[in-house]
């Protein structure tokens, strides 16, 4: 039996897709497919997206799978508020656990807590393979990180402050350690810092993709029809949430959208 949950453990080390099916029923459509399949063989991935897609159920399962392929990691899920990374992210991977009598026996999932760690042979957690959710408002939160492996998850990375991806990047710097895997992904709200640069000027450093709306099952065509009418086909709105594309207006409109946004989050 255990030689068998080593073999099949080992077969989902270069496949999320299988990974998913396997554990929980489950596979990406066509749209997320590139997006499992670039997180399998790069480690720097961004993805710039508009509403419903599956944005967050696609990381979930991606950060799940590292988890379980990868010994004695930890992966870092992170967004923008505490709110977000309660009920968001870690909502998908609490759901996905539940779907899973397999993986849950390997594993000590806090009730309240985004927290998750990897049981040991004598029935204790193990400190050093780890699943956690830390909001992004400090620098600090993304700090002191040197594993084994490592995976940073960044759910709308374009509300995520600069200084939080340069302590990310700073966590690769312990000589020995494996380069850790970076997938960032959200709605492209800003024109300028570190989630659009990596999409213009540093875009020869990261595997880019794109999630149109309009080209997701999961997304309602009735909800697109009626979003262009509300807004128009040219409005920001459109452009960053069914398009998935940066606004043309930027950061020189007069109201921004990212400040909206910022200000309603609070």
């Amino acid at each position: 039996m255990k030689e068998q949950l080593s073999d099949l453990f080992a077969s989902w080390y270069y496949d999320p897709v299988k990974f998913s099916v396997d554990c929980f029923g489950e596979g990406p459509d066509d749209l997320q497919k590139e997006l499992f399949d670039a997180v399998a063989r790069h480690n720097r991935v961004a993805v710039r997206s508009g509403n419903g897609p599956g944005k967050s159920w696609s990381v979930a399962k991606l950060g799940l799978w590292f988890f379980f392929t990868r010994p004695y990691c930890d992966v870092i899920t992170t967004a923008p508020t505490w709110d977000q990374v309660q009920r968001v992210i870690w909502k998908e991977i609490r759901a996905n656990m539940a779907k899973s009598e397999l993986l849950k026996s390997f594993v000590d999932l806090l009730p309240r807590d985004p927290t998750m760690f990897m049981i040991q042979e004598d029935g204790s957690k193990n400190d050093d393979w780890a699943m956690f959710g830390r909001s992004s408002t400090q620098k600090e939160n993304m700090q002191g990180y040197h594993a084994r492996h490592l995976m940073f998850i960044i759910d709308e990375a374009s509300g995520v402050d600069d200084e939080i991806f340069e302590a990310i990047e700073g966590s690769q710097t312990e000589a020995g350690a494996n380069k850790a895997k970076i997938v960032m992904i959200g709605n492209p709200t800003r024109t300028e810092g570190y989630f659009f640069e990596a999409f213009h000027s540093k875009s020869h450093l990261w595997k880019t993709i794109h999630f149109d709306c309009r080209l997701s099952p999961r997304v309602s065509k009735e909800w697109i029809e009626q979003k262009k009418e509300e807004y128009g086909e040219e409005s920001p709105f459109f452009k960053v949430r069914v398009l998935g594309d940066f606004p043309l207006g930027g950061d020189d409109a007069l109201i921004p959208l990212y400040w909206i946004e910022k200000a309603i989050r609070g």
